[in-house]
Order: structure tokens, then sequence, then C-alpha cells
């Protein structure tokens, strides 16, 4: 886009009823927000941030996602235009910005290239832990994660590397199989196999595909555990799709039975990263980590506001398209 530097408007000038302006903004993150209580979109979000360092957060309503989510890349760089901006009235906002931006079918998206590195990936805006309270009406009884929560840990210090073990694969129990049936969009299981097949989330759909259910038992210096682990996941493990594995088998009771991709794993040792999905003591695996190390991280700016809500943005070392949050994460009861 081939507009002059005095076209675009900061964000910290931006006010309520303002739709004939233009802005120029990173995407430094993206994310879904919904009701996890019923898995009911509220659209799709995104954190802003402009040449100045200043942050905004964005909001495309459901109903015009599915306009925007191919358009809009975390990490990338965009001239912005044809949008509203309305008073921050929500929960759960990522910045102090007292405005939001509201994307509508007329708002234009521009990509723009070339010499973006002066606007920041990231935004922090820091509060003392022992100032937290401050945030929740004084009362701390646990502190959350959302769909657009992002955790930076630092895996160089000792603490860290005292706590990072690996652990072996000793066990894969497929008593109840080692793959389901499920949307080939969501993921999510489906029961019955009716002759026309539908997600309870997605809606119709052409065929169900096959995504792996591993129930795993891993070992380490201090004992044993069972993590679960699902779908790419899981994929990203064997090697080889699930739907792979089905293609090769003659008769469906060689699901109650670990194939040769699979069973190779036992004894096999690995990082994982693993959470409680229902803080029951049910872990299940969300990454693999054994050959991860610290990114180098890029430009970044900090808003020295000490008594502010705790901003992350963490922007791909490579831009890549919006990644819906895997379902897994919100709830689902598909796990059986």
């Amino acid at each position: 886009m081939g507009s002059s530097e005095d076209d675009f408007t900061p964000l910290s000038e931006l006010a309520v009823g303002m739709n004939k302006c233009t802005v120029r903004v990173r995407v430094s993150r993206l994310w879904e927000s919904f009701n996890p209580k019923n898995d009911i979109s509220f659209g799709l979000d995104c954190l802003l941030i402009d040449e100045e360092g200043e942050t905004m957060q964005a909001r495309v309503r459901r109903d015009d996602i599915d306009q925007f989510e191919e358009q809009l890349i975390e990490g990338k760089v965009y001239a912005l235009s044809y949008f509203t901006v309305d008073d921050t009235g929500e929960s759960y906002m990522t910045c102090s910005n007292e405005f939001t931006m509201y994307f509508g079918r007329q708002t234009v998206v521009n990509e723009i290239e070339g010499d973006i590195d002066s606007i920041p990936l990231h935004s922090f805006e820091f509060i003392d832990f022992k100032n937290l309270h401050s945030r929740c009406d004084n009362t701390i009884r646990a502190v959350c994660s959302t769909t657009c929560s992002k955790y930076y840990l630092d895996l160089e210090i000792p603490e860290v590397q005292e706590f990072r073990e690996k652990v072996s694969l000793i066990d894969i129990d497929c008593t109840s199989k080692w793959c389901y049936l499920g949307c080939d969009t969501c993921q999510k299981s489906m029961y019955g196999a009716p002759r026309k097949y539908k997600c309870s989330r997605c809606g119709p759909i052409k065929r169900p595909v096959h995504w792996y259910k591993l129930k795993t038992t891993v070992k380490d210096a201090t004992g044993t555990m069972n993590l679960m682990i699902f779908c790419d996941v899981a994929e990203e493990l064997v090697g080889v799709s699930a739907e792979e594995l089905v293609d090769e088998i003659e008769d469906e009771e060689e699901l109650f039975t670990l194939p040769d991709k699979i069973e190779d794993l036992l004894g096999s040792t690995h990082t994982f990263q693993v959470f409680d999905k229902d803080l029951s003591g049910s872990f299940l695996v969300y990454s693999i980590m054994d050959h991860d190390s610290v990114p180098v991280p890029s430009t970044t700016t900090s808003q020295g506001n000490e008594e502010s809500n705790a901003v992350t943005g963490e922007a791909r070392l490579k831009s890549t398209r919006l990644q819906k949050p895997n379902k897994r994460l919100r709830g689902d009861d598909w796990i059986n």
C-alpha cells in the first residue's frame, strides 16, 4: 500500500464515533472468544499495536468472522479503514485502552509490507504481583486464563531446568481404541455414523475423519502418571495421521491393537507441555517440546503502568494464518 505516514491516524487519537480514518497497526494477537459454558462464539478478537506502541483491542463480530479470518494473520501489519470505535464496556479486555475497535462488513483490510520493523510485535502492561488483588475486588481465588492468554517462561533459568524433565513413554492403553471418528474441522467426536454427518458445532460435513486418542502412561525418576494425547499433537508424535493408519487395517478389531507405528513409541523419551483441563488431575498433552529452544524476542514495547492489567502479545517468528483454538481446550465433551 502506498499511503504516506501522514495518512494514518495513531490509535491514541481515535475516539468514539470515528469511522473515516485509517490506522497502520500490527496484529499482535489473534484469538476467538467464546462462552466456555455453551461454546457460543462472541467473535474474533485481536490486539492491535501501532508505531507509537499504543494498543487497542479490536473485535470481529461472530457473523462476520468468515469475512476476516483469512485476511488477518497474527504478526502482520495492516492498514485498516472503515471501522467503528466505541467505549470499552466488556470484561476480559487485554489492554487498558478505554476504546475498542469494531470491524464491520464495510471494513477494509490491506496488508502492508516493507519497512514495518518500527511497529512492535509485543506490548506489556505490568502489574506488581503484590498489587494483583486490586484487579479483582481485593479477593484472589485463582489466576485463570482465557483463549487470549499467553504464558512466558524463561526455559534457561535453573529453576525451570530443574523442573523440566524428560519422561519415558511406558504404556499406551487401547482398550477403548487408539482413535475416534470426529469432525474434520473442529475434531469433535461424532457418534452413530448417520448417513448425513452433522457436527453439533460445525453443522453438516462431508465425512468424519479419524483422530488419535492415545491414553498413555509416562514415567520419570519420581514416578508415573497418565497423559491423554489427542489429534494433531499425537500425529506429530507418531509421524503419520490416524487416517493413514486406519486405511491400513482390514478389521475394526485392529483399532483395539496398537499399530507398529504407535507401539514403536514405547520406551521413547519426550518433554511434554501438559495441562489439567478440568482441574481434576486428568492431564492432556498440549504440545511436544523435545526440540524447543527459547526464541529471541523481537521489538517489544513496555508501557510503564504497573497498575494495569498484564497484556500479552506473542507474535510468531513465522507469520501463520489464524489457527482457531484447539477445540479440546474448550471443555468439550468428546473426550471418551
